[in-house]
């Protein structure tokens, strides 16, 4: 507790767009810490989260980013199996993607718009029959979409990214929303935020 007092006039006035990054960016230390430290910690998190019964964005991407990084510590070189075509998680990322849409957007209009400016950015390569439509997203579905995209091929990882940018980027203006979204979705993934999306992170 005096540890968190100590540095909390350091961040209280960060600009909400870089919070998550100064959290990517303390995330190597997690690599130092014991079993037990590591689960206290996501236990902290979560209680911290799930407090006052309400799920903000942030929090969301706040516990998933730091229970990704956690797991990542935990299990270095555990890759699981690697998913190389985009059929065995069309659903995930018909979630995913639906998810983004509507954190971005308020009317169901420009969401749906959204949503199938980043299915098109795949169509080119993979066959997205299904999924042209969105759908309604719990933070539940979110966490398990992520996971499972998670074991993607870097190349079909790619392809994600690249459709989730698209998504964002589709009325030319990226939201905190989107990016608080887009960098839990980036830290999940293991991939690099695309530098088009970096600068209007800043």
């Amino acid at each position: 507790v005096e540890e968190v007092e100590r540095l909390y006039p350091a961040v209280a006035d960060l600009p909400p767009r870089l919070r998550l990054s100064l959290l990517d960016l303390a995330a190597p230390a997690l690599r130092e810490l014991s079993d037990t430290q590591r689960e206290r910690l996501h236990e902290t998190v979560r209680a911290l989260v799930e407090a006052d019964d309400q799920l903000t964005l942030f929090e969301y991407a706040l516990s998933t980013i730091v229970r990704h990084r956690l797991e990542h510590a935990a299990r270095p070189t555990d890759t699981g199996s690697t998913v190389r075509r985009l059929a065995p998680v069309k659903d995930h990322l018909r979630v995913l993607l639906s998810g983004l849409a509507s954190a971005g957007h308020r009317s169901v209009a420009e969401a749906r718009r959204a949503y199938q400016a980043g299915v098109e950015v795949l169509r080119a390569n993979h066959d997205v029959s299904g999924i042209e439509e969105p759908v309604s997203v719990s933070g539940t579905a979110l966490d398990g979409a992520l996971d499972r995209l998670a074991a993607a091929a870097p190349a079909l990882k790619q392809d994600i990214i690249e459709a989730c940018a698209r998504c964002a980027l589709m009325d030319d203006e990226v939201t905190e929303a989107e990016v608080t979204l887009l960098r839990a979705v980036t830290i999940a993934l293991d991939v690099p935020l695309p530098p088009r999306l970096r600068t209007r992170e800043s």
